[in-house]
């Protein structure tokens, strides 16, 4: 457990009409209701305030609640137990609010709240046979808010972001060698390693002003596929590849861009 000890940090920026001071807490704990599951949790506070004698501000940053949720050992459950070594999934949910004010009025400037769940949801799985695939989502959504008493009163801006990604990475030796047609075996410390990732993003955000409707700002989707390998011969030779595939779609402008990406690679330490 962390006592949660607050922490105070003065600054002088080095103007005698400006000065900053941060007060910072948090407070961590954690259960464990079953062996195989753990549930951490968290709280955070930071208080920074900027005294000057044009633009005095106070910002304050409080996360709660900041969740974790692990649940280990599942390679011993059903089915996984004859192909997995070890596997696991977890998942965050966080709130995140700062709001900005004028600490000399009182007067309160902008609010911003973040929630996320980061992740959503992952599991990673190690198998017998070497190989190790994880998938994971993330989401999140946000809201900003200009609170001043002005003319730019009650706007207000959201945006939310949702992704998966999927990937799977292989690692093969052969300390004894390789053997190839007509050649027979050749002796020589070999290492060769693998991998996949495929993942989507869509990203969205949106502004309204004056308590009107929501307009779009931005819309995009991204989908993204890679491949990277890479193999040794021993410690002087070495190379590799990596290959890309990217779209990105503009789906407020009705765009689209597309990235293709070849590359190879060798090294060869004398």
């Amino acid at each position: 457990e962390d006592p949660g000890v607050p922490t105070r940090q003065v600054n002088n920026v080095g103007q005698r009409d400006s000065r900053t001071i941060t007060d910072s807490y948090s407070l961590r704990s954690g259960i464990s209701p079953f062996k195989t599951m753990n549930i951490d949790g968290a709280y955070t506070k930071r208080i920074s305030t900027k005294r000057t004698s044009t633009e005095p501000n106070r910002a304050t940053s409080v996360t709660f609640p900041d969740v974790d949720v692990n649940l280990t050992g599942l390679e011993r459950i059903g089915f996984l137990s004859k192909i997995a070594s070890s596997s696991s999934i977890s998942s965050g949910y966080s709130i995140k609010e700062d709001l900005s004010e004028n600490p000399e009025t009182g007067e309160k400037i902008k609010k911003d709240v973040k929630k996320a769940y980061d992740p959503l949801f992952n599991w990673s799985l190690n198998w017998k046979n070497g190989l190790r695939t994880s998938i994971r989502m993330n989401s999140s959504n946000s809201i900003s808010e200009d609170l001043r008493e002005s003319g730019t009163s009650n706007n207000r801006r959201r945006s939310s972001s949702q992704s998966i990604s999927v990937s799977a990475n292989y690692t093969f030796k052969a300390p004894k060698g390789v053997k190839l047609p007509f050649l027979g075996r050749i002796k020589f410390d070999s290492n060769m390693s693998l991998g996949l990732t495929i993942s989507k993003q869509t990203d969205k955000s949106e502004t309204s002003k004056q308590g009107l409707p929501y307009n779009v700002d931005s819309h995009k989707e991204n989908f993204s596929f890679n491949i990277n390998g890479s193999y040794s011969f021993s410690t002087t030779i070495s190379g590799g590849l990596k290959i890309g595939w990217t779209d990105s779609e503009d789906l407020k402008l009705k765009k689209t861009h597309h990235t293709r990406e070849l590359s190879i690679w060798a090294e060869i330490h004398f």
